[in-house]
Parts: structure tokens; sequence; C-alpha cells
């Protein structure tokens, strides 16, 4: 799952958010409404990542001129935001995956009769069933 930030990490210490702004590739098959949402998306997490570094400049100027500033609470309430997305993207992959298997374990229990499936014919069942299912979704 990778390093976690401590929340008491010194806010003056670059935080490493690219592992946070994964966006799906873009597919020429994505409709493109789907294209330009992920473009819209793209685009906000840029501008949130700009936000950020600003917000760290003004931390450090404000800490220079005497002044204390709690930054950690705001921006670990964007990191765990940030982490809890990434994960339930992760989460829903993963259920998409097993559901797709289930599938073709299923169609190979209906269809099972002699002489027994060998394992190129069965890698070509399980890729004939993943283009039938993609299909069957865009359709």
């Amino acid at each position: 799952m990778g390093n976690w930030t401590c929340p008491f990490r010194d806010a003056r210490k670059p935080l490493d958010r690219s592992r946070y702004k994964h966006i799906p590739d873009f597919s020429p098959r994505d409709p493109p409404e789907i294209q330009t949402l992920r473009r819209e998306l793209r685009d906000i997490r840029q501008q949130l990542s700009a936000d950020i570094a600003h917000e760290r400049t003004i931390i450090e100027k404000l800490r220079e001129l005497g002044t204390d500033v709690d930054s950690n609470a705001v921006e670990m309430d964007f990191v765990t935001r940030a982490r809890l997305e990434h994960l339930e993207e992760e989460l829903q992959a993963e259920r998409d995956r097993r559901k797709r298997l289930e599938g073709v374990i299923e169609d190979i229990r209906r269809e099972r009769r002699e002489p027994f499936v060998v394992p190129a014919l069965l890698d070509a069942f399980i890729e004939i069933s993943k283009l039938t299912n993609d299909v069957l979704e865009e359709g």
C-alpha cells in the first residue's frame, strides 16, 4: 500500500502527492462525456496541487515572520481524502476483476464436458469472454 505520511510531519518538507493524482488512462473507446470529465478532474487536481504549494509558501513566510500556523490538520484532511479515493478506485477495479473471473469460471462449469479443457484453450476462452463482456458493456 505504500508509505503513509505521519500526521505530525513538518509542513516545510515536501509531500509527494503524485501518487494521489491517478486518473485512469484515456481510452478512445470512452464516450466524449467521460473524456471531458477526466480532463476536468485532472485540471482540478493540478490546481489543488498548485494551491497547496502556494499555501506552503505562505506558511513558510508566516513562520519566518515569527507567526505559528497549524497547517497539518488541513493538509492531512486532503491527504486522507485523496488516499481514500484512490483506495476506493482500487477496490472497485478489484471487484470488477473478480466478477469477470467468476463469470469465466461459471461459463467453464456450464460448458464442462469431455475432453478436459487444456490451458491454452482455457486462455483463449477467457480472452473471448473478456471481449464479449466488453462489447456487451458498451452496448
